[in-house]
């Protein structure tokens, strides 16, 4: 029974690895786009003034 449990808890531990590794990888792509975003707002400003 307690081989269950560990097994349990692996199997718990996998999975909250896996969906913080989900939220970073999309909290990253977040961060490239705002990044892209910035360098166009910056282009424009720049022709501008």
């Amino acid at each position: 029974m307690a081989d269950n449990q560990a097994q349990a808890d692996a199997m718990a531990y996998v999975m909250e690895t896996f969906k913080r590794r989900e939220i970073y990888r999309h909290m990253s792509n977040a961060a490239d786009q705002m990044a892209n975003a910035g360098t166009v707002l910056h282009d424009i400003v720049v022709q501008i003034v």
